[in-house]
This record gives C-alpha cells, structure tokens and sequence, in this order.
C-alpha cells in the first residue's frame, strides 16, 4: 500500500479508537479539516456562545509532521516524551471574540495512541490573538461564530 493511504487507515483507526473511549462519551465530534498537521475535530455538543464570545473543544489526530512539531515545542518546556511516535492527538478548549476576530486556547491535552495523557496545560490567563486569515482558526472561528457546517 502507498503511504498516503496507510495513513489515512492509521487516522481512521485513531479516531475510531478514540471515537470509543471515554473521552469522547458525550462528544459530536465533526470534521474541520485538514492540514499539514493532521486532522482537525470539533465537537459540536461543546459550542457554547454568551455575547460576543464563543467557546468549542477540538481534537487533532497529528500526522508524522504535527507529531514533530509539537514534540519540539514539548521539548522546549522541557515535557516532552522519549520520541515524538509516541503522540498521537491533543484535545484543545478554544475561545472565540466573534466581534474583535480573535481566538485563545485555554486548555491542551496531548494523548498517546493508547489513549493516555502524555502533557496537560490549563492556559487561564492566555492571550488573546488575532484570528489569522485562511487558517484552521479562520475556519473554525466562522463554525462557532457564524453556525455555519
């Protein structure tokens, strides 16, 4: 088999895996997209909107390319695993300024492919940052701002 598809079967295996675990009892998780990263989730029973601001809970399935990305930037704090194989997706609570177009992730889970918490980081007093044009924040700004998908 050519690589491209082992690794769609891989990320169809993880989500599956995950799909059925605890973590995602309650979850309705829906595509978002995909990038060179991996694939990313949003749970659709999670969007949670007061005023201006939004909140929703995503899920990364990372490929061999966001696999290394986040192991270097565990590494830089020190947190990171024996090797980036080990990690396998992160779970993210995100914030959304629907008016002002910013975004804040407040909270980052990062799992292994059995299932179990490799670095946990609740980021209360992050900042906000301006929503990027034609970026997975762009798209998932407009699922929870505009209800659109």
């Amino acid at each position: 088999m050519k690589a491209k598809t082992l690794l769609i079967l891989a990320g169809c295996a993880l989500l599956f895996l995950f799909l059925a675990s605890p973590h995602a009892q309650a979850a309705e998780w829906a595509f978002c997209e995909a990038n060179h990263s991996g694939h990313l989730y949003y749970d659709k029973s999670s969007i949670v909107r007061v005023g201006d601001t939004a909140r929703v809970r995503t899920m990364a399935i990372l490929n061999d390319d966001g696999k290394a990305a986040l192991y270097v930037a565990l590494r830089k704090t020190g947190k990171a695993p024996g090797n980036a194989d080990v990690l396998s997706y992160s779970i993210t609570s995100e914030e959304f300024d629907c008016v002002k177009k910013k975004m804040k992730i407040t909270s980052m889970t990062i799992y292994n492919e059995k299932g179990g918490a490799v670095h946990s980081s609740a980021l209360g007093n992050a900042a906000w940052d301006d929503v990027i044009p034609g970026t997975n924040g762009e798209i998932l700004g407009n699922i929870v701002c505009g209800g659109s998908r």
